[in-house]
């Protein structure tokens, strides 16, 4: 795999990451008299808002009024964290996610933001410690990505059977999980496993939209099969879906120096 889908991959979670959290703050409005924990958590609310939507400056005031308040408070430095990410300020981003997890060390939503961190910054055996100590919360409600997150680490460090036993755990968690189905899928597919690698693909495609990665995929164990009918479906899906993706021009590359 190469580097690009690590930064692929992490700036994704990173945005998921955002969405969720936005989603979980609790309270409404801006400022709750005499109840400075409610005020807080609403400045985190709005911080993360903001956040999601690309203004940063208005992100960074409501959570610094957060820190302001409390400046131990766990999620208002897991969220100030994933700004200073956002932002490149690598080095405060740090400081403030292991604050957070200084605060309480069960935040398992922090230690999984501060994995990807690490995950990003290319710290694979440090995210690996991560993501396994998020992945044993069995109340964490995102678990399943936990240990998504901590095979994609196994696999980078080379580690192939505690990457694929960490993706059958998320896939048992999360049956619906597409992204656990498709790393099986690479995963069987790099073994020359091509029936089983047909079998999560299936099962991907059965659960989430197609992706450029899904669909060459398909087109590679299509062509391993000898099925020129879906090896031309999933070629014209790429093209037509994704023309700009990176998969999609070395398709192309590779036509175009077959009929040279």
């Amino acid at each position: 795999m190469q580097l690009g889908k690590f930064v692929k991959f992490g700036k994704l979670a990173l945005m998921t990451c955002l969405l969720l959290l936005q989603a979980c703050s609790s309270g409404s409005g801006l400022t709750v008299r005499g109840d400075p924990e409610r005020a807080l958590d609403n400045y985190v609310e709005l911080g993360l808002n903001y956040l999601s939507e690309g203004n940063r400056d208005q992100a960074r005031l409501n959570l610094l009024r957060a820190l302001e308040i409390d400046s131990n408070s766990t999620i208002a430095n897991n969220a100030i964290a994933l700004l200073y990410q956002v932002d490149g300020e690598f080095d405060l981003a740090e400081t403030h996610f292991r604050k957070a997890l200084r605060q309480d060390r069960d935040f398992s939503q922090g230690r999984n933001n501060y994995a990807r961190f690490l995950y990003m910054q290319g710290r694979f055996r440090e995210a690996r410690d991560q993501y396994e100590l998020a992945s044993n919360d069995v109340n964490y409600r995102l678990r399943p990505d936990s240990f998504i997150g901590l095979a994609m680490t196994e696999k980078v460090l080379g580690n192939t059977d505690e990457a694929e036993a960490a993706l059958l755990r998320a896939l048992t968690l999360n049956p619906r999980s597409g992204s656990a189905a498709l790393e099986l899928t690479e995963l069987k597919y790099d073994q020359s496993d091509y029936v089983t690698a047909k079998s999560y693909l299936d099962r991907f495609e059965a659960t989430s939209p197609s992706s450029p990665r899904s669909l060459e995929l398909g087109l590679q164990l299509a062509e391993q099969f000898g099925d020129s009918e879906a090896y031309e479906t999933y070629t014209m899906a790429l093209k037509n879906m994704f023309p700009n993706s990176r998969e999609a021009r070395e398709l192309q590359l590779r036509e175009q120096q077959e009929v040279d």
